[in-house]
């Protein structure tokens, strides 16, 4: 290929040149064209004599240099001396998708990176010849090839192109119809109310749903995926009558016939392979969270795992980046808390057994270069715990909800089933936990400070980013929040026949892309017995479509992603701002953050993001800024309407959803809370007049939903650091983690440096004479402490030997702000460091001697340049051709390279 595009530049030189331009561009393409002719008539070197399968020898390295003179579909032959040409040149990860090549040659497979299955048999259609792929994961890029029949003198012809491989679900959307089906692990959730943390027990039992457009009587087969993701039908299935319907799976992993089937075949992972009966041609597969239930070698499987692991060249780059920037926090009460560090929802079962209480997580942020995320856990003490359940996450983009599907099942088969298993340590070489640190923000830091969030919630009150609180109570759609690319607008409705609105939709664009989330106070709030949580009270549409995606609530797309839980939705785009909805019974409390490219660039009713509240009423079209203490009639009347949407052109709902905004003797006008008596107002409200105005309104129902905002509002902003707060000071140097090997008397050194630009007046740590003196008596512990009062101080600690455990160090500065640091001791270090990911050279166990390790496989590729076809049947692979590719180019051919870089010298120069 490299070559014909300099043959199509030659060709260029000479055509439209003029002079020495033409001289020296007929000369290169004589030379570079002699040199493809004399490489394509030289003799292809011998086979491997250590081959085990049949081969058959075929002069395809001359088929591939002669490909070069002819690209035309009409020069194009089945003989193997040209390329052929095919459609489409970009097909979805994991989806058996139909290309076509226009130049209908007789050929008895096709193979996409040389992965050959029964259901690849091509056939010839209006004179063309078409064939389906395999299963492809994890890959970017893909070779296509074509051979033809006849043992053992089969010719490969090679597609001209590499198939890109596009994301995951990309053929959803058919005009004929599709079929989407998803399945899942009912968990039975449950609510501390002292504490607001959700726990789950596993019941064990599955559902799957199928949803079908267009395509009536959608049944989904079982199947076994293979690491190399060929498929191994399984005898379930699972049809449904209805366009949208739920069924229990059973228990497949009890069935004898399934658990026959899967005795000799490496499996990677379960899925549904579905089709319609009115769209026979068609057929998807999505994945199935069965295979911690199955019995069979986990030892073997997770080998067999870490293999293609490491083909998967996504997957260094991604922990190399987390390790670098991405460190956990070493205790709970480091403080402030990254803005994308989120605290779980709950506590898996298997986690608690190894003595964690609690865990944060980054998501893995695709939309902006990241496949890497990372879980940090914690002890009752809250001290980071250096192992697993902590560790790094991945996330391939491509591979959608197969990516994150898979690495939980990985994760569920080995440690989960058994911690201290080996399966686990294989397991942990690829997901290794991250180090922790003491200094989130320091040089080369990803970690961004937690801002404060604007919010608006009841008869809608709003509070803008700077902490201005006012009266918004508009009726219609309202400019929200913006920034760059970043809009968010909002929908209030009136509450039933009362003068109050209340927001019931929220609309997140980014760019070109648009989430809306609806909320459905329809559905009840009652908790379902099955699974302890109410049902979803709200409905999404992403670019006008609803979604499809799994059973948390959520929506993914190219800059927007959206997680749910617990009718909690938060929604994220490429750049960092974020919205949080909570859809309550009647009302949704909406709460924004931009990120922090977006200072002083803010608009809309959530005022501007500058640190000054005194500028946040600015009139839209005027320029006029109202100054906060002005009455709510004003505020209304020339700020919030001035942010509210005349035009439905401007709108980000859809047409059915906009809300008109009225004017003149029909304009809406609402109650205001300082025009109010609030001597009748219910003690509940503890004499708040936005509150008071909601119990006027609304009820007892409004005021529970006032208490209730007020709260997450509060919890939410805990953590939140204004642009001129006073931040607590820094330890720039201050190990999170320290080796010991438990021998007395060793020359211990630690250096601890506290940082303030108001001073630091105070530094101290707990395992210090003037602190422990039984402990610094025990193990000779010395502490030297210098520069107090100063931008930097500096306490230097040696000691002979140390406990196993942890000890803290705390630091204030003049205004009375502090720090704590904390240094966990170990015998041995579990964490990764960036170094070991620069080249994906980590130690890792060895690999199964059931197979070939990868790296083998590819010297020998390298070596042979063979290609073995492979088809699987009823779980057992059996190889069926291998045809001789390209050997290793000989002297001769060399001589012939030599010869042509002299050429192309003396051209150039002349």
């Amino acid at each position: 290929v490299k070559v014909h595009r300099f043959v199509q530049q030659a060709r260029s030189a000479a055509m439209a040149g003029s002079g020495g331009q033409i001289l020296r561009g007929m000369t290169l393409l004589l030379f570079v064209e002699l040199h493809v002719w004399l490489a394509a008539v030289s003799p292809v070197g011998a086979s491997d004599s250590n081959a085990t399968t049949t081969t058959a020898t075929t002069t395809t390295s001359s088929a591939f240099l002669t490909s070069t003179m002819t690209t035309t579909i009409g020069g194009e032959r089945c003989d193997g001396s040209t390329e052929l040409s095919f459609y489409p040149q970009s097909i979805p990860a994991m989806s058996r998708s139909r290309i076509t090549f226009p130049r209908g040659c007789e050929v008895i497979s096709c193979c996409v990176n040389e992965v050959c299955d029964d259901h690849s048999k091509p056939f010839i259609e209006d004179g063309e010849t078409v064939c389906y792929t395999p299963l492809l994961g994890n890959v970017e890029l893909a070779e296509v090839s074509l051979y033809t029949p006849g043992m053992p003198s089969s010719i490969e012809l090679r597609g001209a192109e590499d198939l890109e491989v596009e994301s995951a679900y990309g053929n959803w959307w058919q005009s004929s119809g599709w079929v989407w089906s998803y399945s899942y692990e009912i968990w039975r959730w449950s609510r501390d109310p002292s504490t607001g943390r959700w726990a789950y027990d596993l019941t064990g039992k599955y559902r799957m749903c199928h949803y079908a457009w267009r395509a009536s009587s959608p049944c989904c087969n079982l199947v076994g995926l293979s690491m190399d993701f060929q498929v191994l039908p399984l005898p379930v299935k699972w049809c449904s009558r209805d366009a949208w319907g739920c069924s229990d799976v059973g228990r497949p992993w009890e069935d004898n016939e399934v658990m026959k089937l899967l005795e000799d075949f490496q499996l990677r992972s379960l899925a549904v392979q579905c089709k319609s009966e009115r769209v026979p041609n068609e057929e998807y597969f999505y994945p199935v969270p069965l295979l911690h239930q199955f019995s069979f070698d986990r030892l073997g499987y997770i080998r067999a795992w870490v293999n293609k692991d490491q083909e998967n060249l996504r997957v260094a780059p991604a922990i190399r980046q987390i390790a670098e920037g991405y460190q956990c926090p070493s205790h709970l009460g480091l403080s402030p808390r990254p803005r994308q560090l989120w605290s779980l929802w709950s506590i898996d079962p298997s986690w608690t057994k190894v003595g964690v209480s609690s865990c944060l997580q980054k998501w893995a942020e695709w939309w902006r270069g990241l496949d890497g995320g990372v879980r940090c856990c914690y002890d009752d003490q809250g001290i980071y715990v250096q192992e697993w359940p902590s560790r790094v996450i991945f996330y391939n983009r491509k591979m959608s909800s197969w990516s994150w599907r898979e690495e939980a099942e990985v994760e569920q088969t080995t440690c989960a089933w058994k911690p201290e298993s080996e399966a686990c340590q294989f397991y942990t070489s690829r997901r290794p936990p991250i180090p922790p640190t003491n200094n989130l923000y320091g040089t080369g830091s990803g970690w961004e400070l937690p801002r404060p969030f604007g919010a608006g919630w009841g008869d809608p009150h709003c509070k803008s980013f700077d902490g201005l609180k006012f009266e918004c109570n508009f009726r219609g759609e309202g400019v929200w929040a913006g920034c760059d690319l970043w809009r968010v607008h909002a929908i209030a409705e009136r509450f039933g026949a009362s003068n109050a609105t209340i927001i019931t939709k929220i609309a997140v664009r980014y760019g070109s892309e648009t989430l809306v989330a609806k909320l459905n106070a329809s559905v009840s709030m009652e908790v379902d017995n099955e699974t302890g949580l109410a049902p979803t009270r709200y409905t999404l549409l992403l670019n006008g479509t609803e979604p499809i995606d799994d059973s948390d609530g959520g929506a993914s797309g190219n800059y927007l992603t959206a997680t749910g839980f617990a009718n909690v939705l938060t929604i994220e785009d490429a750049s960092g701002n974020v919205v949080k909805a909570s859809f309550l019974k009647d009302l949704v409390v909406l709460q924004v953050a931009p990120r922090d490219g977006c200072f002083n660039k803010t608009f809309g009713l959530s005022g501007n993001n500058n640190g000054d509240s005194s500028d946040d009423l600015r009139v839209e079209g005027t320029g006029e800024v109202l100054p906060g203490n002005s009455s709510s009639a004003e505020i209304f009347e020339k700020f919030v309407r001035s942010q509210l949407i005349t035009e439905e052109a401007a709108s980000l709902f859809p047409a059915e959803d906009f809300v008109p905004v009225s004017s003149g003797d029909d304009a809406f006008t609402p109650i205001f809370a300082d025009q109010l008596d609030v001597s009748s107002c219910p003690a509940a409200c503890g004499g708040v007049p936005a509150c008071c105005l909601d119990a006027s309104q609304g009820g007892e129902e409004l005021v529970e939903a006032f208490t209730v905002a007020t709260k997450d509002i509060e919890e939410t902003n805990h953590e939140a650091v204004g642009f001129f707060d006073n931040l607590r000071p820094a330890f720039d140097e201050a190990p999170g983690l320290f080796v010991y090997s438990g021998q007395d008397s060793q020359n211990i050194k630690l250096k601890f440096v506290a940082t303030d630009v108001d001073g630091i007046t105070t530094l101290s740590c707990d395992i210090c004479p003037d602190v422990d003196t039984d402990y610094a008596d025990a193990h000779n512990v010395t502490c030297d402490l210098s520069g107090l009062g100063t931008n930097s101080s500096v306490m230097a600690i040696k000691a002979k030997s140390l406990e196993y455990g942890s000890f803290s160090c705390f630091c204030e500065d003049s205004l009375g702000a502090n720090s704590t640091s904390v240094t966990i001791v170990v015998k041995e270090d579990k964490t990764t460091s960036a170094e070991a990911w620069e080249e994906d050279v980590v130690v890792r166990p060895l690999s199964s001697p059931r197979s070939e390790s990868p790296s083998d496989t590819r010297e020998k590729k390298t070596k042979t340049r063979t290609t073995t076809m492979t088809t699987t049947i009823r779980g057992k692979a059996s190889t069926s051709l291998a045809v001789l590719a390209a050997p290793t180019p000989s002297p001769l051919l060399w001589c012939y390279l030599l010869l042509l870089l002299t050429a192309v010298s003396f051209a150039l120069a002349t």
